[in-house]
């Protein structure tokens, strides 16, 4: 079994951006063969 990530969106980002960044971060860890589990998003 792969191993897990979590992908943390940056505090800097917002609105569309932010999701964006989620999308960007997502790719990336699959890209890498990491269990893509879910994002985070600062309050």
């Amino acid at each position: 079994m792969n191993p897990k990530a979590i992908g943390l969106v940056r505090p800097d980002k917002s609105g569309l951006t932010a999701l964006e960044h989620a999308i960007e971060i997502r790719r990336h860890v699959e890209r890498l063969g990491y269990h893509y589990l879910y994002t985070v998003r600062p309050p």
